[in-house]
């Protein structure tokens, strides 16, 4: 009986962690940082609210956000156009200095790293670059939410690296590419510079070179505001999305509905006004009714807030993909398509409601 209770415990004591993390569905802690322009506690929100994952820490310096998210979320993320990276998480990040004054730096620099609790890998105090790399977390990240002076960058991020004018663009970065290891992915002739993927350990010997006028980060910019906002699903909502839905299927009257009836992303609401200045919500629902489909089908619920009109647009046996017309707008405006974060399903203007 002794040697059986010392088995059960080994047992238990490598199966536990193992049914821990299988409770987490496989997510791990990560950091999406969002595109300049799109505000990190508005798309965390739209996040949380689509995946229904609950969003850990709002980021200001990188603009992001903290939540654990599954490799097939991961990948879901990478269809929306406002989120550029996703990192694990810690990670390492390069905290810039915002100060030309050598002195300010260094005292800065000293101040930041007892702030976080970290040794700095690399200290930078030249012209073209100032500041410290680190491996951080995303509770480290949020204490620098409140410093004006500093700006976050991951490490590698693509550069974007100015000469001094007069510099033979291609002979010069063909020699710095032998001594620091790296590849240029582009390179500008009428600026006389490049751009390229560097490392923390990369910029130690670029930031020394006195033919460099400029080293900076290159994060994405959203151009176009037309981006829909998540609202969570409310009981009141799916009864009307419900009562909505029936209105709009006559063969349904004097029937009850029966079956689940499932409002997968609850109502977006576009930023900018469309479709003769009216704002319209969106939501998208699943339904099973054995009188109008073998299988469940997605449907979408369009609402002028305006002229209080609702309505179905049935998507029809589409087996369970929405497509968006590559040349334009169709029925569902792609941001809005795009705002649900579903999974890819085969081209890239299709997406899986399952």
């Amino acid at each position: 009986m002794a040697r059986i209770a010392v088995v059960l415990c080994l047992v238990l004591a490598v199966a536990i962690p193992g049914l821990a993390r299988s409770r987490g569905n496989g997510r791990e802690m990560r950091i999406a940082l969002v595109a300049g322009g799109v505000g990190s506690q508005r798309k965390a929100e739209s996040v949380a609210c689509a995946l229904r994952v609950p969003v850990q820490t709002v980021l200001r310096h990188p603009d992001g956000f903290a939540a654990r998210f599954s490799d097939e979320e991961v990948g879901r993320l990478g269809t929306d156009p406002d989120i550029f990276l996703v990192r694990p998480d810690p990670a390492s990040w390069l905290v810039s200095i915002l100060s030309d004054d050598h002195e300010v730096v260094a005292a800065r620099t000293r101040e930041l790293e007892q702030l976080l609790g970290v040794t700095s890998d690399y200290r930078y105090n030249t012209r073209t670059v100032r500041g410290f790399a680190a491996v951080l977390g995303a509770a480290q990240l949020a204490r620098l939410s409140g410093q004006s002076d500093v700006a976050v960058s991951p490490d590698p991020v693509v550069y974007v690296v100015f000469y001094a004018r007069g510099t033979d663009v291609d002979a010069r970065t063909d020699e710095l590419e032998r001594q620091y290891g790296f590849t240029s992915t582009f390179r500008f002739y009428g600026l006389t510079g490049f751009a390229a993927l560097l490392t923390k350990s990369q910029l130690v010997g670029l930031a020394t070179e006195p033919d460099i006028e400029f080293i900076g980060p290159s994060v994405p910019n959203v151009v176009d505001p037309t981006r829909g906002g998540c609202l969570k699903s409310s009981p009141r909502l799916r009864r009307q999305l419900r009562a909505v839905f029936v209105r709009a299927h006559p063969e349904l009257a004097g029937k009850r509905l029966r079956g689940p009836f499932r409002v997968r992303f609850a109502s977006f609401r576009p930023e900018t006004i469309e479709f003769g200045g009216v704002p319209k919500d969106y939501a998208l629902a699943t339904f099973f009714h054995p009188r109008l489909a073998a299988e469940t089908q997605p449907e979408s619920f369009s609402r002028e807030r305006g002229r209080r009109r609702a309505w179905w647009l049935s998507l029809g046996a589409t087996n369970g993909t929405i497509c968006t017309p590559a040349e334009g707008e169709g029925l569902i405006p792609t941001y809005v398509v795009r705002a649900w974060l579903l999974p890819p399903a085969g081209p890239a203007n299709c997406f899986s409601t399952r």
